[in-house]
């Protein structure tokens, strides 16, 4: 009777250890799970300053593309500035020196991510409304490219997405 019951208080052992193992390792995927979600969030809110920057620029000249991104006038990029640049192999310290921060720099605005998302627009080209030669350039639509970089509740999930705006 004696080693009947050791033999079933072995197998109920073995039935919690693994029991409790596939708990940790669902636990772990949540997290993960929750730490990339975090990532993309950050990301998209990166993407939304941007068009809001560009909706709305502080003054026309803050539009006119130049070369240096560090330069802290510099808020767009010319046309074909990130063909050798692939921006999702990046890191952070690119990211830091080269793009603009999400809201205000000087306060962490989103709380879960571990440092704010950061953004880089380029412009892409201008598209006439029409073919008509005449005085000055032809009205049209000018596209921009907004790339955001977002980490999630650790460094380990990093989030890199892009848009295309035109203003109106």
């Amino acid at each position: 009777m004696l080693v009947v019951s050791l033999l079933l208080l072995l197998v109920l052992t073995i039935l919690a250890v693994a029991a409790s193992q596939t708990t940790r390792l669902q636990e772990r995927m949540a997290w993960n799970m929750r730490d990339v979600d975090l990532a993309f969030q950050g990301a998209e809110a990166g993407l939304r300053a941007a068009e809001k920057f560009l909706a709305t620029p502080p003054s026309l000249t803050a539009l006119n593309p130049c070369s240096n991104p560090a330069d802290e006038n510099c808020f767009v990029l010319e046309q074909g500035y990130f063909t050798d640049i692939d921006l999702t192999r990046e890191n952070s310290s690119w990211w830091t020196s080269n793009a603009r921060p999400y809201g205000d720099a000087s306060a962490q605005e989103i709380s879960d991510v571990t440092e704010e998302p950061r953004f880089v627009i380029e412009e892409l080209e201008t598209i006439p409304f029409s073919l008509k030669v005449g005085h000055g350039p032809p009205p049209g639509k000018t596209y921009y490219k907004s790339t955001a970089r977002s980490p999630g509740g650790t460094n380990t999930s990093v989030a890199v997405v892009e848009s295309v705006f035109a203003r109106e």
